[in-house]
């Protein structure tokens, strides 16, 4: 079968739709007969219609046009005037009978379809494909249609909805399980034409015999889902339905899924993802192997070029709140079983002082579970309260919690008996813990010592010099940094031991060293680093040729290099590290405005040697000269004297133009980009007679 045998032939306009009662039985409703039958009948008719003409005597004939001729006179024969009479009586007899319920039925050729858009569909029984609504020539429909695809001529059926008249609608949500139809939501119009979302969900029993749905009266249980257009609605497994995606009453995409037991008829959530992660017009998508399938456009395209995929069934087993909660209620009473049952066991060590003063571990485990026991106390109590308001939750959704609440009730009688055991432990363990306690101080003196000695080397590093270099300090830094960390692993773990034994504030002056030293290592590698910046744009600017320097450019930069540098924390700025990049920085937006005079049209060759006499660099300006060979003479160090040099040059060439206009003098005319030519003289007309 080819595809051209699933088309459809299209009518003029939308199939009108008539009421019939419900009090009719389902047999007696009007069938839709096939196209072909009642091409039969009507072939049939006519050749009857036919046989009757040729059977007619020849006077019947005459009579019958005697007839005709009367009435086109306006007389009527008798027998007609009696047909009309009982023609009318029959119309009024129809119009007392007019259907009361909403039973929709086709008028037309129940084997077409209307063409139309925004419809939807939904498979039923395999290869049965079911149809609602839609927008055909701007109007909405509300009709069902059927068509089985395991035909050999597949064509539409017009289904019969029975218990309810169903507002038009286009974009609605439609999908069934076995001859269950579940319809949700959809665009209506209202009498001014305005497009509003539905907020209706309804149940259809499929009857295939009598070709009919029926309106099933449910009551929903679970969270219902926002109401919604262009939504993708599925099967997802055996009386389960997936709603997915969708654009909402703003027109904003939807990036939620539903699932639907069918059986209960429940709504349940199964994912919750950010809209902005869909399409403007809502999401593209399908259900494929029991995942979500979704295209997408990657950022900047304007094509479907991003695909993804999701188990739905997967994400909704995290999101649900029962399971979930369970299995936090069981990680977080594991885990205070744990810590009380070693808290137990430490308190029954001290039991045996004897073996508890031979081994320092097991001093240790006392000690650290006696500083538990009075930091945590507050913290495990509130954690039993919590534990059980988690049960008590768990029970309304119907959890089997008898088994948690056991195992918390023998936590809670275990957790007080070593709050009472505690003081006794502790009392016990003094003796041991006074003579364990003077050599861990001496080991804190120790170590204490040692960090001041490393804080003086530290205060001589290279890095803290300006002529080191970002290059050389980098490695420095980096040693640097793991001998504090080591420092740092050490104080740690002698801050446990001070704390055990009730003297943390032996550590603080080495803590409060090894702080200084971490803190001005990041303080000079902040300097490094934008010396580094500096440094290599100043590197790439001196390369610039003297014709194509772009000092406004430059002094922007510049001037944001400064604004870096001055951001930097006090503390490092008494630094010689510091000091010179701030003078780099410095100097290079000191010079680049004189850079910026030095170009000047007005500079001659007199001007450029009174420049090189006061610096003491010479030089030649020629197609190979940089902004590094200018920038030799450190101009910032002759910043007056450069001033002074580029305003003379600007006088005497005001000068000259002036003098230019009444006399002839002689006048050296120098381009500084091409410093070294040799001068000509011009002479200028003038009424002196200079010449």
């Amino acid at each position: 079968m080819t595809v051209a045998d699933y088309r459809l032939r299209p009518p003029a306009r939308p199939a009108p739709l008539k009421v019939v009662r419900e009090d009719e039985d389902e047999e007696d409703a009007p069938a839709a007969p096939p196209l072909a039958e009642e091409k039969k009948d009507g072939e049939e008719a006519a050749a009857e219609g036919d046989e009757g003409d040729e059977a007619k005597p020849e006077g019947e004939g005459e009579e019958a046009k005697a007839e005709g001729d009367a009435a086109a006179e306006g007389e009527k024969p008798e027998g007609e005037v009696e047909g009309e009479a009982a023609a009318a009586e029959a119309e009024t007899e129809a119009e007392a009978e007019a259907p009361k319920e909403a039973e929709l039925a086709p008028e037309n050729d129940p084997s077409q379809a209307a063409p139309r858009t925004s419809h939807s569909a939904c498979s039923l029984g395999g290869k049965k494909v079911v149809m609602f609504g839609g927008e055909s020539e701007g109007a909405l429909l509300n009709d069902f249609a059927l068509v089985d695809l395991a035909e050999r001529e597949p064509k539409w059926t017009q289904l019969f909805a029975k218990g309810l008249e169903l507002e038009p609608r286009k974009g609605a949500a439609l999908a069934a399980v076995g001859n269950t139809v579940v319809l949700f939501s959809g665009i209506a119009k209202d009498e001014d034409e305005g497009e509003y979302l539905l907020d209706d969900l309804r149940v259809f029993s499929y009857e295939p015999k009598q070709h009919t749905l029926t309106l099933q009266e449910v009551e929903f249980k679970g969270p219902i889902p926002e109401p919604r257009s262009g939504a993708v609605f599925q099967l997802y497994a055996p009386n389960q339905l997936m709603l997915y995606g969708g654009v909402d009453a703003k027109g904003k995409p939807l990036n939620t899924a539903y699932m639907l037991n069918t059986a209960k008829m429940e709504w349940s959530i199964a994912y919750r993802g950010d809209p902005e992660a869909c399409p403007p017009f809502g999401a593209v998508a399908t259900l494929a192997n029991g995942r979500l399938v979704t295209l997408n456009m990657q950022a900047g395209s304007s094509r479907f070029d991003a695909v993804q995929s999701m188990d739905i069934g997967e994400v909704k087993d995290r999101l649900n709140f029962a399971k979930f909660m369970t299995e936090v209620a069981e990680s977080d009473l594991t885990n205070m079983e744990t810590e009380v049952n070693a808290m137990e066991h430490a308190c029954q060590l001290t039991e045996n002082s004897t073996a508890l003063a031979a081994s320092f571990d097991n001093l240790l485990v006392v000690m650290g579970v006696l500083l538990d026991i009075k930091t945590k106390r507050v913290g495990i109590d509130l954690r039993q309260d919590q534990m059980k308001e988690v049960l008590s939750v768990l029970k309304s959704f119907k959890v089997n919690t008898t088994k948690f609440e056991e195992r918390l009730e023998a936590m809670t009688v275990k957790w007080a008996d070593v709050k009472t055991a505690a003081p006794q432990a502790k009392e016990s363990v003094e003796p041991i813990q006074a003579t364990e306690g003077e050599r861990i101080k001496g080991d804190i003196v120790e170590f204490g010592k040692r960090c001041v000695s490393y804080r003086q080397e530290f205060q001589v590093k290279p890095f803290f010099k300006a002529e080191t270099g970002y290059t050389a300090s980098y490695p420095v830094i980096d040693t640097a940094n793991t001998e504090i960390k080591k420092l740092e692993t050490e104080s740690n773990a002698l801050k446990k031991l001070a704390e055990m034994f009730d003297f943390p504030e032996l550590l603080d002056p080495a803590n409060v060293v090894i702080f200084e030293c971490r803190e001005e290592l990041v303080f000079v590698k902040d300097v490094w680093d934008i010396s580094m910046l500096v440094e290599v744009q100043f590197v790439d600017w001196r390369k610039t040729l003297w014709a194509d320097i772009k000092t406004d450019m430059m002094e922007d930069n510049t001037k944001m290099f400064v604004k870096e540098v001055k951001g930097l924390p006090k503390k490092i700025r008494t630094s010689n590290a510091y000091a010179g990049v701030d003078g780099s920085v410095k100097n290079f937006l000191t010079s680049i405005p004189l850079v910026a005079d030095l170009r000047s049209p007005d500079m001659r060759e007199r001007h450029w040697n009174m420049l090189m006499e006061t610096t003491g660099v010479q030089f030649v300006i020629d197609d190979a000269f940089k902004l590094d060979d200018l920038l030799a003479l450190e101009l910032h160090k002759f910043e007056d004297e450069v001033g002074e040099i580029v305003d003379r040059a600007q006088k005497e060439a005001k000068m000259e133009v002036r003098l230019g206009w009444g006399c002839s003098i002689p006048t050296a005319h120098f381009n500084p980009h091409t410093l070294g030519q040799r001068w000509h003289w011009v002479g200028l007309r003038s009424g002196l007679g200079w010449g």
